[in-house]
């Protein structure tokens, strides 16, 4: 056979039987419909995103319809109406309202394309829909379709090995820190080829406690390792996890609980010790642009995620999963740091380093200094919690805290004070980097 071949998506029913649909075309067409069929052999993938990259809509209740939550933009018109149109117009109160951790779960009804080996009902079983497309959407199809391709026939039949294996062949270790791994063999590869691995992805309530993200991972895994089981010949028992950013903390947790179910795990930038990114949005509100200036990508989503700390304290100081994003005590001290520059000078002078040791006593707890985390006057603009704070255990415990600190706020004449972190520039495609 020496005509082309093009490639017919194929699906794998409840049942195990693979289907796939094409149409019959005159000879004169000379291009063949090649069906694929996969092995029986199950590895799942399953990709847990970071904070904010999950989907998530209000909880439904007698008389109060759910409404989305929180669904990045997908594209530049829907990014540009949901930044000057929708959320630009939005209060703080509305967005302590909308964000409400006790109020949100994981909305799977996202933008979505489907990729190669499943229907589009079943990539939203898969949780594709869970997830911010923009951010994920392409580089899933990617991953499943490299994955699930090592070898390829050419027009005279011969195999060859497929260009993006061919590529990672080629590629130089030592850029990945591993000079002494050997490249993969051909071998290697067809070992590989004897498994089939369908790409799932998990998204999480970021507002809530990275342990409930952990069990419901969980759930997830544990009924799609039932679903390959249960369908005739075919084998299913561990999943390979990818994270990006907070899913590790997400992934780190449930590996913790079921190793049996963990053939490996792969993290891209894990806070594993917190980010102080997440201390800059929350006390500063986040950032649009960098020192060369703002743009409309960076604008949009600084407007989407609140510009000032009267936007993201209301809903970010009172959720659990931000405020584990925080630099723990583990994390380098030093990261807070504040220069000042007198207005005539061309150098600027450190005045503040923090933490020296604990960032809890020294920067969390400490709600009067001016570099603090929260100010209580911008947490509750909904009075939510107006009769929690205003009884009892939970009153006094705010008392403490704010005993924590008897130092004076700190002013500058004549001077400008830059506070900066230790953190990566954010991303400019609408997306936060952790």
């Amino acid at each position: 056979m020496s005509e082309p071949i093009r490639r017919v998506p194929v699906e794998i029913d409840a049942q195990g039987q693979v289907k796939a649909q094409s149409v019959t075309s005159p000879i004169r067409f000379g291009v063949r419909a090649g069906v694929g069929v996969p092995p029986s052999k199950i590895i799942p993938i399953v990709f847990v995103p970071g904070i904010m990259g999950s989907n998530l809509k209000t909880k439904a209740s007698k008389g109060k319809p759910s409404e989305i939550a929180w669904r990045p933009p997908n594209g530049t018109m829907d990014a540009a109406n949901q930044a000057f149109r929708i959320w630009k117009g939005r209060s703080p109160s509305d967005r302590q309202r909308l964000l409400d951790p006790d109020d949100t779960e994981v909305d799977d009804r996202g933008d979505l394309q489907v990729g190669w080996f499943a229907s589009e009902a079943q990539y939203r079983e898969r949780g594709w829909g869970e997830i911010h497309w923009d951010s994920y959407g392409e580089w899933l199809q990617t991953l499943e379709e490299s994955l699930n391709r090592t070898f390829v026939r050419k027009a005279d039949g011969n195999r060859v090995i497929a260009a993006h294996w061919q590529s990672v062949i080629r590629a130089d270790r030592g850029s990945w820190d591993a000079r002494d791994l050997a490249a993969l063999s051909e071998a290697e590869l067809e070992k590989s080829a004897q498994y089939h691995y369908p790409v799932y992805a998990v998204g999480y309530n970021w507002l809530r406690c990275n342990s409930e993200a952990a069990a419901r991972l969980a759930r997830r895994i544990d009924t799609w390792i039932a679903e390959w089981k249960a369908r005739p010949g075919y084998q299913c028992d561990k999943v390979i996890l990818i994270s990006h950013s907070m899913g590790g903390l997400v992934c780190r947790a449930y590996a913790k609980r079921h190793p049996d179910k963990v053939l490996g795990i792969i993290h891209g930038v894990q806070p594993a010790v917190g980010a102080p990114l997440a201390y800059r949005r929350m006390a500063c509100g986040t950032e649009t642009g960098d020192a060369k200036g703002e743009n409309l990508k960076t604008k949009g989503f600084a407007t989407i995620a609140g510009k000032t700390p009267a936007d993201t304290i209301p809903v970010m100081g009172v959720s659990p999963g931000p405020l584990e994003l925080l630099p723990n005590h583990l994390h380098p001290p030093g990261w807070l740091k504040a220069f000042v520059k007198d207005r005539k000078g061309t150098t600027a002078r450190e005045m503040l380093s923090l933490p020296q040791s604990d960032p809890y006593d020294e920067i969390y707890r400490d709600m009067k200094s001016w570099y603090r985390l929260i100010d209580p006057a911008l947490l509750d603009p909904g009075k939510k919690y107006a009769t929690d704070f205003g009884q009892g255990e939970t009153k006094e415990r705010w008392r403490n805290a704010l005993r924590r600190s008897d130092k004076p706020s700190t002013s500058t004449k004549k001077s400008s004070a830059t506070i900066t972190t230790r953190t990566p520039t954010p991303s400019t495609d609408g997306m936060p980097t952790n």
